[in-house]
């Protein structure tokens, strides 16, 4: 299946501590021009509201600008992908980062919503595996907006991989009983023969061995070898 991506709205969650940060920086700025210095006094040669604008600008276009070009990078770079035995997670900008989580290893999927995340329709996923830390989870996919759809439908993963395991399971442990069950059936059929072999004039019957049963001895565990 060809990967999917997330929600395009999750790059403002990203954006948003940089988006709070530098207006942080700009009010604190703006209030030491008005309040810090005279009323008649020129910051950087320009006024007062001059200055302030070209600060707001100036902290747009190099700092805001490029954070939000490297949210939307890294929003292409995350990809993650529904395949057939497993769910597989790729992340990363600089260095690239796969997650691998077999379906039959999944125990749990929870979601969380910040007060962000609720304002935007969007939510996280934390997936739970086998032996995983309470405290932390082996697969987190942010910026999700039909997560009701997306966990129902990791779930019937997980549900149908554990089916055909247990199935598959069961089916062998049937053969082995199968196979154990006809090579007693046949060395009680041999201890029978001996048995009348041991009597005087007794004949022993010609009985058929049952070659798929013991198709897994080779010849050399029989002791037997040609000799000319």
């Amino acid at each position: 299946m060809p990967p999917r991506y997330l929600d395009q709205r999750v790059k403002w969650i990203w954006f948003a501590p940089t988006l709070v940060a530098l207006l942080i920086i700009w009010l604190i700025a703006s209030l030491f021009a008005f309040i810090g210095m005279g009323s008649d006094e020129f910051v950087f040669g320009m006024s007062k509201p001059a200055f302030t604008f070209a600060l707001f600008l100036f902290l747009f276009i190099f700092f805001g600008v490029p954070a939000y070009i490297y949210n939307h990078i890294e929003y292409v770079s995350f990809t993650f992908e529904l395949s057939e035995r497993e769910f597989i997670i790729r992340q990363g900008v600089l260095t690239r980062n796969t997650t691998v989580i077999p379906y039959n290893r999944i125990q749990n999927i929870n979601t969380q919503r910040t007060l962000l995340e609720r304002a935007l329709g969007l939510a996280s996923l934390q997936i739970e595996t086998a032996g995983t830390n309470p405290n932390a989870s082996e697969g987190f996919l942010p910026g999700v907006s039909n997560k009701d759809a997306l966990v129902n439908e990791i779930m019937a993963r997980v549900e149908r991989v554990k089916k055909g395991i247990s199935n598959e399971e069961s089916n062998s442990a049937k053969t082995e009983r199968e196979l154990l069950a006809d090579m007693l059936k046949e060395l009680s059929q041999i201890n029978h023969n001996l048995q009348q072999l041991a009597s005087p004039g007794a004949s022993i019957p010609h009985v058929p061995l049952k070659r798929a049963s013991w198709k897994h001895i080779s010849p050399d565990h029989t002791g037997l070898s040609d000799k000319k």
